[in-house]
C-alpha cells in the first residue's frame, strides 16, 4: 500500500515527508507492506498510466520502472521499511488523474500481486489518494474496492469476442522457466503445486490489449473451472501491463490432481467493455517419481555375447560388452521420454564415457565396444530415465573390471584346523588348508590341489591335481593305499581367476605320518644332591633363636647380619638363619626365615636333561600372624613357579609345637650347564620358613610295564591341618612326533574325574592341585594323558592314594619304664610311649631329649625303630642335676604327617626339701566371742596348723607332723598328709585332751625321693584362766565440761596380756554415749556427743570387761550421775 495520509481512514502515520508528491516530470512514491520471508524481496516494479492499469505517462511508454529493494528505510514495523523512490514520468499538469501500479519481485523472479491506486495531482505538488471512484469497466474493475473486491456496475455490457476476435490475438504459452528466451509450450509438468504462463501478441489487427488478468482452469473447459472455489477465492486476477502468470498453491490446500491436465487463461480487455479470453493447449500433471522394479533379475547388467552369465563383472582389455536395463524401469514405454547412458567409476557418475545420443524410451540395451577403460577399476553403467515431465531416475550395474594380473600366490597349511598341522595320525587321509591367495582386479573362481612326497623328485605322485572349487580347505581318503608312519608329505595348490589366469604354484612345509601313541617312561632320582649348603647349617654371622622371637616387628631390622654360605641374597631381601632348642627344623639343625629371594648357581647340568627340585616351606609362628595363606616361589633361570602356603592352625600344631612344613616338588630341563636357583616369597607378605632344598638328576627307564601298572607316575598328597594337595609327575617319550600337551585329573576310582578334571598343564611333566577337599581315608587315584603332536593319547595311572589326613596319634608317652615318674636321682633316662597309625601306618620314628617340652638340648632327634615302645640313655650327671628332663616322640606316618608328643618331664636331685622360707603357724581357738592371741588358747580339744614356704625342685610327696608338750619326751601325735599343689596346707587336729602348759608342733617336708627336711615348729600355751575382779576396789569417774575420764586401776586382780573394752550409755546395757572401745590401759577419756543436750540430772550407766589372751573374760558394772561430781 502507499505510504500516505487521507482523510477517510484514522492517522497511520504512514506518510514520509517529502513524499507522495510530484512536480511536472518526476513522481515521489513511497510505499510499504510488502514481504517475502523466504528469498526476500529484490526489485519493485512501477507503472503510471492516465486511464486504468495503463503506462502511458512512463518516461518509456510501456516499459515499467524498475527500484531496488532498500533494507536502510524507515521501519514501521510489522508493515516493514517504507519504500521511496522518484519516478520519471512525461510531462504532468494540475488536477490530473494518474494510475499507479506496484508489484514486488523476490529473489527466485515471482512477482507479487499488484497495487493499483488512483491519485489526483493538486496544485501546488502534493498527491490526493481517490477513494471515491466508479467502476472502470463492465465487469466492476475499480481502484476503491474493498481487497479483492469490485464496483457496483453502472450498466455498461460487456463484449466477449474471443471467439471473433478482430483486434489483436494473444497467444499464451505454458512454462516452465519464466526466464526462457524464446517461448516454448511444455506439455507437462512435475510440480503439483505450480504453473506458470507466459503470452505474447502474435498477430496485430483492430485494437491492441490495454492491460490483462489469468486464471488457471481445466483445459477441457472454456472457462477457468476445477482449480479456484469460485465463492472463496478470486479466479480472475490483475496482470496489468505484464506478459506473465505464475500460481503457487497455498500450503493447506488441494494440490493439482496427477495425470490431469490444466490450462492457464488470460483475459485481454481491448476497452473498458470489450475483451476477449485466450488459453493454453493445457500441461499434463506428472509428478510421481520413475518407479524401478524390484523383481530378482531386473537389473542394469553387463553382458557379453555368448558367454553364460547374465551379469559379467570383469572382462579383458577391449573385449566389447552390452548393457542392458529390460523392466528395471516400470512402464517406462508409456512415461519415459528418453534414456541417457554414462559410464563411471563411481555409481550415478559420467567421468568415464557419455552416449552422446537420446535413446528412445522404448530401447532396453546400449553396445559398448573399443572403449578403453583403466584396468583393476570398477566402472558403474548408469542409466538415467527422463519421464515427460523431466523427472528422471538413474539406475546403476553393480560393476564391471578390466583384468590383467594373475592372483597374488597366498600360504598352504597342512590339515584343516586353523594352525599349521605338522604331524597327522590317520595314514589314509591328505589334507590341507589355505589362506592369502588374492585378486585384486576380478576374482578367484576356483583352486587346484596336488599331494606329493617331499622328497619325491615327481610332482602330485600322491594325488594329482584336482580342481577343488572356491573352497580353501580339502580333506580326501586314499583309496586302497596307506601312508608309511614317519612319512613327510606336502600339499600344492594354485588359484585361477574368473578371466582364466593363474598364481604361482604354493606348496606346504609338510606333515609326519605318525601312528604310534607316546611311550610312558619310569624316572629314577637319583640320591646326589647337587645343591650346596641345602640346609642353611653353614653360615656367618649369628643365628637367632627361634622361642625368643614372638613377633616380627623390627625382625629384620634388629637381626645382625648373616650371610648364607652358597647363597646369595638380593640386597632388599631380610635372611634370617634359625635355630631351635625344640629342633623344628626339617633337615639339620637350621632353616631359614626368607622374606625377599635367595639364589644359588648350579653348575654341570646336563642340558635338556631332567631335574627335579625339592624343599619345604612353613609360616612363621610368631604372634599377630593372621593365619592367611602365603606365596612363595622357586625361579630356575627364566622359569618361575609359584606355591601355596596354607597357615590356619590345628589342634595338633598348637599342642605339639611342631611347624607344619609344606613339601613342594617340582621338575625342569636345563638350556644352560650352569643355571641359578631362586627361592623366594612373594613381598608383601611376612616372609616363610624355607629348608631342605634338594636338587636330583632324573634318569628315564623305558619298561614293559603296562599303563595300569601304577610306575610310571610319582604321585603323593600334601595334608596340612585341614587342607590337602595333590602332586604328581611323570615323563613320556615319542621318537616320531614331540608331545605336546599333558592332562591330568584326581578321581576316587581309576581313571575317574570326581575330584578334578581333566587339566592341562601344557609341556610340564609334574602338576599340583592346591584347591581340593579330599574326605579322611578315601582312596584317590591320578590318571595322565599324553598327547602327542599328532593328536594320538597314552592314559597311564598312577598308584592309588589313602587319604589320611590324621598324624599319628601319640596317646601318651611316661617318663621311666613304666608308669609316669616325677623325679629320680640316677642319670638314666627312660622312657615308654604308646603310639599308632591306624589308617596309613607308621613310617619313621624319632626321639630327642631336652630341658624343656620338646626340647632337644641334651640330644636331638635321631631315628628309632618304629617298632620300639621304651628307650633308656644315659647322660653325665652333671647335665641332669637339679634339671628337669623331658622326653619327645616325633612319629610320621605313610601320608606324611607327622605328630609329637612330649613326657611332662622328669627332674634329677638328690636333695632335701628346701625350708629356709617355710613358716609354721598355730590358729588359736577361741570359747568366747573374742579371739584369742599371743599363742593363748582355752580350747583343750582342738589344734589348728597352718604352714607354707616348703620347696623342692623335684616337687613334694607329702608332710610329716608332730604334736608335742613341752619337756615330755613323747609326741602326743603324729600324722602324715599329702603334700597338695597349693602355697598354703592347713591341719585341724580334734579329739585332743589338753592340760593347762606349753605345747610345740613340729613340720617337715618329703619330696617326691623320700628326703626330708629340716623340722619347722610352733608354740601355743593352753590356759583356762579367767580375769578375776577386786571386789574392794571401785571405778574412779571425773567430768569437766562434757569430758568424761574413767580409771578402773586394781579392778582387775590380773591385768597381764589383757585388753579391755568400755561402754557406757544413758540406760542399762546401753552404748549410746561410747560402744567397745577397746584399750591396753586401765583409763579412758570420752565425751558426751552432742545429741544428749543437758547432763543435769543425767545417769550415766558404764560397763568395763576385762578379756584375757586366751579369750576369756570378765565385766564390771558401774552407775553414776554425772550432775553430782
Amino acid at each position: 500500500m502507499f505510504a500516505i495520509n487521507t482523510d477517510h481512514v484514522s492517522k497511520l502515520g504512514r506518510m514520509i515527508d517529502g513524499w507522495m508528491t510530484w512536480s511536472k516530470y518526476k513522481l515521489w512514491l513511497s510505499w510499504l507492506g510488502f514481504t517475502d520471508l523466504h528469498t526476500g524481496i529484490e526489485k519493485y516494479l512501477v507503472n503510471v498510466g492516465s486511464q486504468y492499469m495503463q503506462s502511458d505517462i512512463n518516461k518509456v511508454k510501456g516499459s515499467a520502472e524498475v527500484f531496488p529493494h532498500n533494507d536502510s528505510g524507515i521501519d514501521k514495523g510489522d508493515e516493514g521499511f517504507v519504500q521511496t523512490f522518484s519516478i520519471e514520468t512525461v510531462s504532468l499538469s494540475p488536477y490530473e488523474h494518474i494510475y499507479v501500479s506496484v508489484w514486488a519481485v523476490n529473489n527466485v523472479g515471482l512477482s507479487s500481486p499488484m497495487i493499483h491506486s488512483q491519485f489526483r495531482l493538486v496544485p501546488g505538488g502534493s498527491l490526493e489518494l481517490i477513494r471515491r471512484c466508479t467502476s472502470k469497466t463492465c465487469l466492476g474493475h475499480c481502484v476503491c474496492s474493498t481487497q479483492n473486491g469490485r464496483c457496483a456496475l453502472e450498466g455498461k455490457q460487456c463484449h466477449d469476442v474471443s471467439k471473433d476476435n478482430t483486434n489483436n490475438d494473444v497467444g499464451v504459452y505454458d512454462v516452465t522457466n519464466l526466464q526462457d528466451i524464446p517461448l516454448s509450450d511444455i506439455q507437462y509438468t512435475p510440480s503439483v503445486v505450480e504453473l506458470a504462463a507466459k503470452w505474447q501478441v502474435i498477430q496485430v489487427h483492430g485494437l491492441p490489449p490495454l492491460w490483462y488478468e489469468w486464471s488457471v482452469g481445466l483445459a477441457t473447459n472454456d472457462e477457468p473451472e476445477g482449480v479456484f472455489d469460485n465463492l472463496k477465492d478470486v479466479v480472475w486476477r490483475y496482470a496489468g501491463q505484464t506478459n506473465q502468470a505464475f500460481l503457487s498453491i497455498e500450503r493447506g490446500r488441494e494440490p493439482l490432481d496427477e495425470s490431469v491436465t490444466y490450462s492457464f487463461f488470460v483475459r485481454a480487455w481491448y476497452t473498458d467493455d470489450t475483451y476477449a479470453v485466450f488459453k493454453t493447449n493445457g500441461v499434463t500433471v506428472l509428478s510421481t517419481p520413475l518407479a524401478t522394479s524390484k523383481i530378482k533379475g531386473s537389473s542394469v547388467s553387463e553382458q557379453r555375447p555368448g558367454h553364460w552369465k547374465k551379469d559379467i563383472d570383469y572382462i579383458k582389455p577391449g573385449f566389447p560388452f552390452t548393457i542392458k536395463w529390460s523392466n528395471v524401469f516400470i512402464n517406462a514405454d508409456k512415461i519415459i521420454e528418453r534414456f541417457n547412458i554414462y559410464l563411471s567409476s563411481f555409481p550415478g557418475g559420467y567421468d568415464e564415457h557419455i552416449a552422446n545420443i537420446d535413446l528412445p524410451g522404448t530401447v532396453t540395451t546400449y553396445n559398448v565396444s573399443r572403449i578403453p577403460l583403466t584396468p583393476g577399476i570398477v566402472f558403474y553403467s548408469n542409466v538415467v530415465a527422463y519421464s515427460f515431465s523431466g523427472i528422471h531416475s538413474t539406475a546403476t550395474s553393480d560393476g564391471i573390471t578390466v583384468d590383467i594380473v594373475p592372483p597374488s600366490a597366498g600360504s598352504v597349511k597342512d590339515g584343516t584346523g586353523i594352525y599349521d598341522c605338522d604331524y597327522q595320525d590317520d595314514p589314509q587321509v591328505v589334507s590341507a588348508s589355505w589362506h592369502g591367495f588374492s585378486d585384486l582386479d576380478s576374482v578367484i573362481t576356483h583352486y587346484m590341489w596336488c599331494v606329493q612326497t617331499v622328497s619325491e623328485l615327481t610332482l602330485c605322485n600322491i594325488r594329482a591335481w584336482e580342481n577343488v572349487g572356491i573352497q580353501t580347505f580339502v580333506s580326501r581318503t586314499l583309496n586302497g593305499t596307506s601312508l608309511s608312519s614317519g612319512i613327510k608329505i606336502q600339499s600344492l595348490v594354485y588359484a585361477v581367476d574368473i578371466v582364466g589366469h593363474e598364481s604361482e604354484i604354493v606348496k606346504s612345509n609338510g606333515v609326519i605320518v605318525d601312528v604310534t601313541q607316546p611311550i610312558p617312561v619310569e624316572m629314577i632320582h637319583l640320591d646326589i644332591n647337587l645343591a650346596s649348603n641345602p640346609s642353611f647349617e653353614l653360615f656367618e654371622g649369628n643365628y637367632v633363636l627361634l622361642e625368643n622371637e614372638t613377633t616380627y616387628s623390627s625382625f629384620c631390622v634388629m637381626t645382625e647380619y648373616v650371610q648364607l654360605l652358597n647363597w646369595t641374597k638380593k640386597s632388599d631381601t631380610c635372611v634370617i638363619v634359625l635355630k631351635s632348642n625344640r629342633n623344628n627344623a626339617f633337615d639339620g639343625r637350621s632353616f631359614v626365615f626368607l622374606n625377599g629371594e635367595i639364589s644359588q648357581n648350579v653348575s654341570s647340568l646336563e642340558e635338556g636333561q631332567l631335574y627335579r627340585i625339592t624343599f619345604v616351606t612353613a609360616h612363621p609362628i610368631w604372634e599377630g600372624n593372621d593365619g592367611a595363606n602365603n606365596e612363595g616361589f622357586v625361579q630356575i633361570g627364566h622359569e618361575r613357579h609359584v606355591f601355596l602356603v596354607y597357615t590356619k592352625q590345628d589342634r595338633h600344631t598348637g599342642q605339639t609345637y611342631d611347624i607344619p612344613w609344606h613339601h613342594h616338588t617340582f621338575y625342569f630341563r636345563p638350556v644352560l650347564q650352569n643355571m641359578t636357583i631362586s627361592l623366594g616369597s612373594l613381598f608383601g607378605n611376612a616372609g616363610l620358613y624355607f629348608d631342605d632344598a634338594r636338587i636330583q638328576k632324573v634318569n628315564m627307564l623305558k619298561t614293559d610295564s603296562n599303563e595300569t601298572s601304577g610306575k610310571h607316575v610319582f604321585n603323593h598328597i600334601v595334608t596340612i591341618h585341614q587342607w590337602s594337595s595333590v602332586h604328581a609327575s611323570w615323563h613320556f617319550m615319542d621318537p616320531e612326533s614331540p608331545i605336546f600337551d599333558y592332562t591330568w585329573a584326581i578321581g576316587y576310582t581309576e581313571g575317574s574325574t570326581e575330584v578334578q578334571g581333566f587339566q592341562s598343564v601344557g609341556l610340564s611333566n609334574f602338576a599340583y592341585n592346591y584347591n581340593v577337599s579330599l574326605p579322611h581315608t578315601s582312596t584317590i587315584h591320578v590318571t595322565v594323558i599324553a598327547t602327542n603332536a599328532a593328536g594320538l593319547m597314552k592314559k597311564i595311572h598312577a598308584e592309588s592314594l589313602l587319604v589320611d589326613k590324621t598324624p599319628p596319634e601319640i596317646t601318651c608317652v611316661n617318663d621311666g619304664i613304666g608308669e609316669d615318674i616325677d623325679a629320680q636321682s640316677e642319670s638314666e633316662i627312660s622312657a615308654n610311649w604308646e603310639v599308632d597309625d591306624l589308617e596309613s601306618g607308621l613310617e619313621s620314628c624319632q626321639f630327642s631329649v631336652g630341658y624343656q617340652l620338646y626340647g632337644n638340648e641334651l640330644q636331638t632327634f635321631q631315628k628309632i625303630p618304629v617298632e620300639l615302645r621304651l628307650l633308656s640313655k644315659v647322660f653325665p650327671y652333671d647335665l641332669l642335676f637339679m634339671r628337669r628332663i623331658y622326653v619327645t616322640i616325633r612319629c610320621k606316618n605313610k601320608a606324611g604327617l607327622q605328630s609329637s608328643l612330649s613326657t611332662d618331664g622328669v627332674i634329677v636331685s638328690n636333695l632335701p626339701p628346701v625350708s629356709t622360707r617355710a613358716q609354721v603357724n598355730i590358729l588359736p581357738l577361741s570359747n568366747t566371742e573374742y579371739m584369742a592371741y599371743n599363742g593363748y588358747q582355752k580350747n583343750k580339744h582342738t589344734i589348728r596348723i597352718k604352714w607354707s614356704g616348703f620347696e623342692d625342685i623335684v616337687g613334694l610327696d607329702s608332710y610329716l607332723i608332730s604334736f608335742k608338750m613341752d619337756n615330755d619326751g613323747d609326741a602326743i601325735i603324729t600324722r602324715s598328709i599329702t603334700a597338695e599343689k597349693q602355697d598354703i596346707t592347713y591341719l585341724v587336729l580334734t579329739g585332743l585332751d589338753l592340760k593347762d602348759g606349753n605345747y610345740t608342733v613340729a613340720v617337715q617336708a618329703i619330696n617326691k625321693m623320700y628326703v626330708r627336711s629340716d623340722q619347722v615348729k610352733a608354740s601355743i600355751t593352753i590356759s583356762s584362766l579367767q580375769p578375776t575382779i577386786e571386789r574392794s576396789s571401785t571405778l574412779h569417774v571425773s567430768i569437766n565440761n562434757r569430758t568424761v575420764h574413767i580409771s578402773w586401776k586394781d579392778v582387775f586382780c590380773e591385768d597381764r596380756d589383757t585388753f579391755y573394752e568400755v561402754s557406757a550409755g544413758t540406760f542399762v546395757r546401753s552404748a549410746d554415749i561410747i560402744q567397745w572401745q577397746e584399750t591396753k590401759n586401765t583409763f579412758i577419756t570420752f565425751f558426751i556427743p552432742p545429741r544428749i543436750k543437758s547432763i543435769k540430772g543425767l545417769t550415766s550407766y558404764i560397763t568395763v570387761r576385762g578379756i584375757y589372751a586366751n579369750g576369756m573374760f570378765n565385766v564390771v558394772n558401774h552407775r553414776i550421775h554425772l550432775s553430782d561430781i
